[in-house]
């Protein structure tokens, strides 16, 4: 029976025992686990900051590229209608040039006194033939401003603002003074 005794205490024992490191790796094992869902978590919240950073700084940069990009399309813009204006005056002078009379021509008038300023053309700079009103108000030699509009131009050539049209209306009070 002692033999028998002490075989049951040895067996409870190692019992006991065994029972105690399963219990020992168990609560080892949930320490682990813990120790991994915080270390997860903690990872996840720096991720998140670092995600939520990441996005500031797109916002940022794309801001600045938005804004360069802007600054560059307004300096084009500005560029092409510096380039369109100097276009449209070269051309005015050009046309311009074709059209007025120069210095030394005789003048087309019979007496020494020169004519009113309202009885010459300004685009030709000589006395009115057939003179016409266009749409911003001003009188022109027909030829004059028909040649204007057949190089393309739908603009006025003394102020170089857009028409709004291209009729042209005789002016028969000033052909009538000038006759």
């Amino acid at each position: 029976i002692t033999v028998c005794v002490g075989c049951l205490l040895g067996y409870a024992g190692e019992q006991r025992a065994a029972r105690t490191r399963a219990i020992d790796l168990a609560q080892q094992e949930q320490q682990r686990r813990l120790t991994a869902e915080s270390a997860i978590k903690q990872k996840d919240q720096q991720l998140q900051k670092v995600a939520q950073r990441d996005r500031l700084w797109a916002v940022v940069l794309l801001a600045s590229v938005g804004a360069a990009g802007f600054g560059a399309y307004c300096w084009w813009k500005a560029w092409k209608q510096r380039w369109a204006m100097e276009r449209a005056l070269r051309d005015r002078d050009a046309f311009l040039a074709t059209w007025q009379r120069p210095e030394s021509a005789p003048q087309l008038w019979d007496s020494d006194a020169a004519p009113p300023q309202d009885f010459i053309c300004s685009i030709t700079g000589d006395i009115f033939s057939d003179p016409v009103v266009c749409s911003d108000g001003q009188t022109y030699e027909r030829v004059a401003i028909e040649d204007w509009f057949s190089r393309g131009h739908l603009t006025s050539p003394l102020t170089n603002t857009t028409l709004t049209s291209s009729e042209l209306i005789p002016n028969v009070a000033l052909r009538r003074l000038v006759e």
